[in-house]
Formats: structure tokens, sequence, C-alpha cells
């Protein structure tokens, strides 16, 4: 079967991938039927790593596109390219993919222009594309489309045109939990500070629980955070040889900041200072304090 646990344990281990298990073998699977697969979820959570991981595994070749930066008629029929004054047709991505069989790999799907979303309906449906200067492309064999969607991205123009999703077998990828995070941690780091790890792991969860969070950081923040703290660590030891809580508080802006989004009254270094003192200053799990206050509200709000 190449979708067993000794298949998914070599996967993991080949490409450096932690927990997933479920993910992996969905994927597996869809893309061994030949069918197309959509991953969805916050940005970080490893999309394009687990679809990178089995496309790789079953060796099978990629044609990239990124869906926040395409050019509606490049990516779908290709462009002229002049060579002392001949024009020479290059295909595009999709058009390429189809003619050569290959997957065709797009990131931030719902980035797409509709235009080209209604186009790469269609190519599905019909199995091929009608191309300027190159007449039709048909779809060859083992032609078929990965592709990745962020619901939280501001890019993205809004819900997939048409029934394009529905031409995808589609699975949700989520934040995983906190000793998976530690792991990734650790080994994207390098660090053998369990205590420090620990620290920037329930910090950077806390943001996605913090009502002063629109959206929070994903698992790369509390690696950055780490890697941050160390570089700080040698001007900065209390005492006893700790990171103290105004180093950790200067590594955890400077490693958040940028993948966090804040409410409009809410100042990033106040509500670092009130998950410091959460995680630190009390020794509490934001997971069980902030997700017990957060449900609280909810129900007082009903």
């Amino acid at each position: 079967m190449t979708n067993d646990p000794t298949t998914i344990a070599q996967i993991q281990r080949r490409y450096g991938i932690v927990g997933r298990q479920a993910a992996l073998a969905v994927a597996l699977a869809a893309l061994t039927a030949g069918r197309n697969l959509l991953l969805d979820g916050p940005a970080g959570v490893g999309k394009s790593t687990v679809a990178m991981a089995v496309c790789r595994h079953l060796g099978r070749e990629l044609v990239r596109v990124d869906g926040g930066a395409a050019a509606d008629g490049a990516v779908r029929d290709g462009s002229a390219v002049h060579d002392d004054g001949a024009a020479t047709f290059v295909a595009g991505p999709l058009a390429q993919a189809m003619r050569d069989g290959r997957l065709l790999f797009v990131t931030r799907l719902d980035c797409l222009p509709k235009t080209l979303q209604s186009a790469l309906a269609a190519a599905l449906d019909e199995r091929l594309v009608r191309v300027p200067h190159a007449g039709e492309v048909s779809a060859a064999k083992g032609f078929a489309v990965v592709a990745t969607c962020d619901p939280g991205d501001p890019r993205r123009t809004g819900r997939l045109v048409g029934a394009l999703g529905g031409r995808f077998e589609r699975l949700t990828l989520g934040y995983q939990s906190a000793a998976d995070e530690a792991a990734i941690v650790a080994a994207d780091s390098g660090s053998d500070d369990v205590s420090l790890v620990g620290v920037a792991v329930r910090v950077t969860r806390g943001t996605r629980l913090h009502p002063g969070f629109v959206r929070g950081a994903s698992v790369r923040g509390a690696s950055d955070m780490v890697t941050t703290t160390e570089d700080l660590w040698a001007a900065n030891r209390d005492a006893c040889g700790a990171v103290n809580r105004e180093t950790l508080r200067r590594a955890a802006e400077a490693a958040l900041a940028p993948l966090v989004e804040l409410s409009a009254d809410t100042d990033l270094a106040s509500a670092l200072d009130d998950l410091l003192e959460l995680v630190c200053g009390r020794g509490q799990d934001p997971d069980v304090v902030l997700a017990t206050e957060t449900a609280r509200g909810a129900a007082l709000e009903r």
C-alpha cells in the first residue's frame, strides 16, 4: 500500500515532518489516484511542506505558480519571446503542465484573478486549454493540480469562483499540538534549551487566543523567537545565567511582529508583556487559560 504507516513514516523522516500522519495519508491517496488536491488552513501550518513532500515521494515533476503574484494571461496561455525580430511562443505554466503531464502546484489559489480561476476550472473540466499561437493543448496523463488556500490571507479575491473548489479533494490543516510545535521549533532552531523552546511555543500559541490579536503567529514565529533570544542572550543574562524577561520580550517583538495582526487598540509590546507574565510570571498555559476565557466570553455574548 502506498499510504501504509511505514510509508508515511518514511516521508516524515525524509522531509523532516513532525506529526501530520493523517494529512500525509490523505494527500498521498489523492495524488496516487490522480485527483486534484487542495490544502487549506492558516499561514505557516505546513500546507506546502506536506504537498511538496508527497509530490517528491511520488517522483512527480511540478510546475509552480504563486497565486498572489500571477499574471493572468502569462499563466494561462504563455508569452511571446522576441529574438532578432522573430517571436517564439513560450507556454504558460497551465499549458506546460497539461502538455507534459506534470502537476501544477498553485500556492494561494484563492488569490488568483477571477478570470484565471475560471480558466483553471474549465481546463479541469475539459482536460484541455485553448492557447493563442499554439491551438489546443490537451492534458497528458499525469496532469493534476495541487493547490493551497489561506482563508485569512488579506490578498485573497474571495471565495473560489463557480465550482472550482468542488474539483478538488480538500484537506484542511490546523495548528498542531504544543508538543508537535515544540519538536518543530527545536529542529528548526537547533536549540537544545527545552525551557526556552517551551516559552516561545506557549507565547506564540498565546497570540492565537489573546483578544488583542486579530491574527496570531504560526510556529515559524516561535522558531524565530528562540534564535533571536539566543542571539541576544550573551549580553542579557541575569545573575543566575537565565534569559531575563526584557530579552524575551524584545526577541518576541522582533520575531512575531511580521506574523501577527493586532486589533486597533492593541499595542504589541503590551500584549506580549501580558503573555510573558502569564507564561513566565504565573507559569500558566495560554492554551488553557485564554481558551477558557474566550469560551466564557462567547457564552456571555450569547
